[in-house]
């Protein structure tokens, strides 16, 4: 119990980072995808 609990701690330690990584990632994949949509149009 106690071990879980020190691992959960950890992941939400590590979890803002984690986050902002993906978040980031989503948003340069929206961009691609909006290039990419603009580009069929044409």
């Amino acid at each position: 119990m106690f071990l879980r609990r020190n691992d959960c701690q950890e992941k939400m330690h590590l979890y803002p980072s984690s986050f902002l990584m993906l978040l980031s990632n989503i948003a340069m994949l929206i961009q691609i995808i909006e290039c990419l949509s603009q580009m069929s149009r044409l």
